[in-house]
């Protein structure tokens, strides 16, 4: 075996703490407030806490709210936290895209009728496409996502919560619903969205190459 940076994730309560901190990540992405992601995770997601969960988590959001404030206002990135305030944002230009094109239909040379008509099938096709894509791809991905990570940090164990494909899929679904209409938020997903990026974190991935001669591992 190979010893490197990742292997403290072997431990579970290490992978509860890293998942802690990525769901604190997701609440300060959505709310742009680092110190109430970590009191989130203390009072409502996590069973077990000390100090060190605390700085690693604090660490975790302000990095994804620097990320997410740069991105809006301009500047240079700089690890879950990061990678979390790259989807917050994500999320956030797809909703202004999408809005922006729905609106923009009322604004056509059409007859007001068949306009409302084209702005309210926008929406329905929005929702329809989201909720599809939970129900024959990531059923996991439904809902707020909140309540299912509780229990998987309190040791209940949600098939397919943490996969990549899950994530994705609650990604397109959150700006995919925001944008469609309902009266939803991407706050909760986020939270989802966060742990299930720290989880991904936690795997290790171990690719090898041969360069000159000797091999080197990639993790």
């Amino acid at each position: 075996s190979h010893n490197n940076w990742l292997d403290f994730f072997h431990s579970d309560a290490e992978r509860r703490d890293f998942l802690s901190s990525g769901a604190a990540a997701g609440l300060a992405a959505a709310f742009g407030a680092p110190i109430g992601g970590v009191l989130f995770s203390l009072e409502e997601a996590s069973t077990f806490w000390n100090s060190m969960t605390t700085w690693r988590a604090l660490l975790c959001t302000t990095m994804a709210t620097f990320v997410l404030t740069l991105l809006h206002t301009g500047g240079t990135l700089g690890a879950p936290g990061a990678v979390i305030g790259l989807v917050a944002y994500f999320i956030a230009f797809m909703i202004e895209t999408i809005w922006a094109a729905r609106l923009g239909l009322l604004n056509l040379d059409l007859p007001l009728a068949a306009r409302v008509v084209l702005y309210v099938a926008s929406g329905t096709a929005s929702a329809l496409v989201a909720g599809l894509l939970v129900v024959f791809i990531a059923p996991a991905a439904s809902g707020a996502g909140v309540a299912m990570v509780m229990s998987n940090l309190n040791g209940l164990n949600v098939p397919s919560l943490m996969e990549v494909r899950t994530l994705i899929v609650k990604t397109v679904g959150t700006f995919l619903g925001v944008a469609s209409g309902m009266p939803i938020g991407p706050e909760g997903p986020l939270v989802h969205i966060g742990a299930a990026i720290a989880s991904f974190f936690t795997r290790q991935h171990i690719f090898k190459i041969r360069l000159f001669g000797r091999e080197i591992v990639l993790y």
